[in-house]
């Protein structure tokens, strides 16, 4: 089924590597706090696919200045919609999976060079299915970078 799709996403940056016990207990930010944090708003249309008990929203996602592209799925299964997982693959490929309260590592290859990513995610409020939304609260961190939490949300509208 094609949609349309509104995705939300709100950073800001820990000048601190590897501190996740010190900010993980203060990533309860939504999209309306953190006012000096950056925002990024995309609007596109996609495609939601429901096959019994997976679902996805697959869409062409611009993720760059250069208008490079790649195609972005976020998928879960409605009996787990707090798992989601996250796949690009173009211009830059990833595989990030969100589970609260779980620290995962991916890959995050670019162009230039692959790099390592940390994932922890604070929450995933799912509600794809019943009132058109996602969003997900998680921090990332690079490996001998800056720390950022983020607050993402993705809303459809069928069509």
């Amino acid at each position: 089924m094609n949609c349309k799709i509104k995705t939300i996403t709100k950073q800001k940056e820990y000048p601190v590597a590897s501190i996740f016990g010190a900010i993980a207990p203060e990533l309860d930010m939504t999209l309306t706090d953190d006012i000096d944090a950056d925002t990024i708003e995309t609007y596109m249309q996609g495609e939601l696919i429901e096959n019994a008990d997976d679902i996805s929203v697959i869409y062409e996602e611009i993720i760059s200045d250069q208008n490079d592209a790649c195609d972005t799925v976020i998928s879960f299964k409605s009996s787990h919609p707090s798992e989601v997982l996250l796949t690009r693959k173009g211009a830059v490929n990833t595989v990030m999976q969100f589970i609260p309260g779980d620290r995962t590592i991916c890959v995050y290859e670019t162009p230039f060079m692959p790099f390592e990513i940390c994932v922890y995610t604070k929450s995933v409020d799912n509600k794809l299915l019943e009132l058109g939304y996602i969003e997900i609260v998680y921090l990332i961190e690079i490996k001998g970078a800056s720390a950022q939490k983020t607050v993402f949300r993705m809303e459809i509208e069928k069509i």
